[in-house]
């Protein structure tokens, strides 16, 4: 069933427990949830065992920096998504997502650098979730100054050279990176692991609700690819009243 691959962040449900997120989903009567692990203690995450939703990941991002061109920082962060993997494999979950390392001020000129070690670290990574059976995802990022793997050109070269990486596609970023037609691609990629659906306006990441923005003028094609596709459809808004909105417009569609 489509339901079965139709998932809720708890993104927004920063200010809320664990707890209150799980029954949420429970009373919409959806079975797969992705957790924010950096929203929750590691003793409050394994409770998700005792659970029976499908269970997705996002790994820490803020203060994570896996292309830092400082060495230290770099194994750093690594360490930090190492972590995560256990936490997946502790909980059943087999797909996490990452975001590509970021540039600063001073790094700015050098995208291909922080590539190449973004690159780097995903090699360990990558290689490392192995012995947990964990699937990494890459996320492509929204058009936000000191990321990188906006466009679709940073964001394939990293793919293109780190054998098993796989696909978390956000959609909302996709729309404000310019290269939507050519990130659509991936609907059709045996590496899509997972998508991440939200709206804006064309210009800003809003993580608005599904059918707000301009994301309404691809949902046919979208829908049409979730259901010829083995992927996780997840809804990533920024507020509770996102979800309910996204809920009734996809209903039309599924």
């Amino acid at each position: 069933m489509l339901k079965d691959y139709l998932a809720i962040s708890s993104l927004p449900f920063v200010d809320k427990s664990l707890d209150e997120f799980l029954e949420y989903v429970r009373n919409k009567d959806l079975y797969c949830i992705e957790i924010v692990l950096e929203m929750y203690d590691k003793e409050e995450i394994m409770k998700l065992k005792n659970e029976d939703f499908k269970i997705l990941a996002h790994a820490p991002w803020y203060d994570v920096n896996i292309g830092h061109l400082n060495e230290n920082l770099r194994k750093c962060s690594v360490k930090v998504i190492k972590e995560s993997i256990k936490t997946c494999y502790e909980i059943g979950c087999e797909i996490l997502t990452v975001h590509s390392g970021r540039v600063s001020s001073i790094t700015y000129g050098k995208r291909y650098n922080v590539l190449n070690k973004t690159i780097d670290s995903l090699r360990e990574i990558v290689e490392y979730a192995k012995n947990y059976n964990v699937f990494i995802c890459l996320e492509n990022a929204a058009n936000i100054i000191d990321s990188t793997c906006i466009k679709f050109e940073e964001f394939n070269y990293v793919l293109e050279n780190v054998k098993d990486l796989y696909v978390t596609l956000d959609l909302g970023h996709a729309i404000t990176s310019g290269d939507f037609d050519m990130y659509k691609k991936f609907l059709k990629d045996y590496r899509l692991k997972n998508i991440h659906i939200h709206d804006n306006n064309g210009r800003y990441d809003e993580h608005l609700a599904i059918g707000d923005g301009v994301l309404k003028k691809f949902i046919n094609e979208i829908i049409d690819a979730y259901k010829n596709g083995t992927f996780y459809l997840t809804i990533e808004v920024s507020k509770i009243e996102y979800i309910e909105r996204s809920l009734e417009f996809l209903k039309k569609y599924l």
